[in-house]
Formats: structure tokens, C-alpha cells, sequence
């Protein structure tokens, strides 16, 4: 009897198939990874944590605690390297270095269907300790953090609350939400918003390609404050009595003013000037295709 795969696939496709039936493959990955370091002040954590989410919040002793939970189902066809997860641990003087990392997926005609169930990165340490943060599509939380801070990520979200701190944020997609911060930020992203509430705003750079920036701003007597925005709108809350001047331009959007108490407000065309309470600090602002919007809180 003829073989009915030949009627309807060419010999190299039934050959290929049968070998997959015949080796077909499926698991469930559970790694549950937890250490703790001793740490002294001037130390940093370099954390690589790609798609894994991110909590970061402070501990009580000079330790660094690391959890890490990884759960993942695999199913494979075809004749390759079982798929694996480990957590990377190494340390060079100050710098602790931890890196999740994914391996395995390869192999001759492999078809590989997985899905991951948690994946997250759980931190206890000194608030005082750097943090130098590198991932893809996981998000990340922090609070109350004292230390130096820098994020880097692709498409996942980052949020920090109640950090006074030196911080350099760089993302792609993902939205970036501060909540009771202060300190020095250089923020860039391209295509996410950027949000910001009762934050004190003493040197703040944002610049965004595509998304919008809202900002409820606090008093710093001395604030030095830059936003650029290409396409996306910019709205500002600001105290009445904040001793400020603000110098506004937009190419295609338009600029309103709502400060009732404000000593000076001019506005012409697609551009302005408003003096609050004094011109201390300064605050300029950008856009291409945005409207800018000031409030007073």
C-alpha cells in the first residue's frame, strides 16, 4: 500500500515530518534562584534582567537579597538542545553583576512553542547602593530608593516612587510613571509617555519622539527643568508661588495658559513666556507637533 503522505507532500516534507513526530519534545522549566551579598556603601548592582519584571525596595540590613522565579512550558519538535534558564553571579570589586539568561532552542528543523508563566526579579538591599538596571520587555518598580539609578529597556514600563536620587532612565516603548521623586533625572524615550506626580522637580531633562509628557511639579526654588517633545503634547502643573520663569515654543501645536496668580504671561502664536513668582529657576519647553499646556496647581 502506498504511503498516503507521498499523495499529497513531496518525499523531503515526509521525511521531515516524520522525523518531528518522532521527536517531539515537552517540559515544564521551574527555576527558583535566591542569594543574599554582603554589600558596603559605594557598591553597585548591575542587573540584566531582559523580559523578567522587576521589584526593588529597601532592606533594613547591609545586604543584597535576590530572588528570582522563573517558570516557563516548553513544547519542541524536531532533534535540538533542551531549553534551559540560569541566574549569573559575578562580582568585580564593587560592582555585583546578576543576569538571567535563556539557552538551549537549537538544533536541526526545530519548531519551538513555549509561553512564559512568571518571570520576575525580586530585590532587597541598602537604598543607598547604584543600581544599574539592563532589560527588554519587563517592567520594573522601585520605591524609595536613595542610590545613583540607571534603566535601560525595550518595551517594558518603569515605576518609581518616592526616590530622591540620580537617575538616568532610557527607554524604547514602555511608559515611565514617577510618583514623589526628586533629585536629578535625564529621561529619554522614544515612542512611551512620560508621567510624573508631586515630584520636585530640582534638574529634570525629558526628551520623548512620540509620546506625551504630564507633570505635576512640586517647588525647588532653584529648578533648572528641559522638555523636548517631537509629536506628543506636553501639560505642566505648577504652584503658584514657584519662583520661575518659563520660555515655551511649538512648531505645529498650540501653547494655552491657565495661571491666574502667575506676576507675567505672554503668548504669541506658537510661543511664550510666563514668569510665576520670580525667574530663580527656568523651565523650557519644546514640541514639533504638540500643544503645551500650563496650569497652576
Amino acid at each position: 500500500m502506498k504511503n498516503p503522505l507521498s499523495a499529497v507532500l513531496p518525499p523531503a516534507a515526509s521525511l521531515a515530518l516524520l522525523l518531528f513526530a518522532g521527536a517531539s519534545f515537552a517540559r515544564d522549566i521551574n527555576h527558583h534562584f535566591h542569594e543574599r551579598y554582603d554589600v558596603t556603601e559605594g557598591m553597585r548592582l548591575i542587573l540584566v534582567h531582559e523580559d523578567g519584571d522587576v521589584e526593588i525596595r529597601p532592606g533594613e540590613e547591609d545586604v543584597l537579597e535576590v530572588d528570582v522565579v522563573y517558570r516557563r512550558d516548553v513544547k519542541r519538535i524536531g532533534v535540538g538542545k533542551d531549553p534551559e534558564f540560569e541566574v549569573e553571579v559575578t562580582r568585580d570589586g564593587d560592582t555585583i553583576r546578576i543576569a538571567g539568561r535563556e539557552s538551549g532552542h537549537a538544533g536541526m528543523n526545530v519548531v519551538t512553542i513555549s509561553h512564559i508563566q512568571e518571570y520576575r526579579y525580586t530585590i532587597r538591599a541598602p537604598a543607598w547602593l547604584d543600581l544599574d538596571l539592563r532589560g527588554d520587555d519587563g517592567d520594573v518598580s522601585i520605591a524609595g530608593w536613595r542610590g545613583r539609578l540607571g534603566a535601560r529597556g525595550e518595551d517594558g514600563d518603569v515605576n518609581l516612587e518616592g526616590c530622591e536620587t540620580v537617575a538616568h532612565i532610557d527607554l524604547d516603548d514602555g511608559d515611565l510613571d514617577l510618583s514623589g521623586c526628586s533629585g536629578d533625572f535625564d529621561i529619554r524615550v522614544e515612542d512611551g509617555d512620560v508621567h510624573l506626580r508631586n515630584h520636585v522637580a530640582e534638574r529634570l531633562r525629558i526628551r520623548t519622539d512620540d509620546g506625551d509628557v504630564t507633570a505635576d511639579l512640586r517647588g525647588a526654588d532653584d529648578m533648572d527643568t528641559e522638555i523636548q517633545v517631537e509629536d506628543g503634547s506636553v501639560t505642566l502643573r505648577l504652584p503658584g508661588d514657584l519662583p520661575v520663569e518659563c520660555l515655551v515654543r511649538t512648531e505645529d501645536g498650540r501653547f494655552r495658559a491657565d495661571l491666574p496668580t502667575a506676576r507675567r504671561v505672554e503668548i504669541r502664536d506658537q510661543a511664550g513666556y510666563v514668569e510665576l513668582a520670580g525667574t530663580k529657576g527656568k523651565i523650557r519647553i519644546t514640541t514639533d507637533d504638540g500643544d503645551i499646556e500650563l496650569r497652576e496647581r
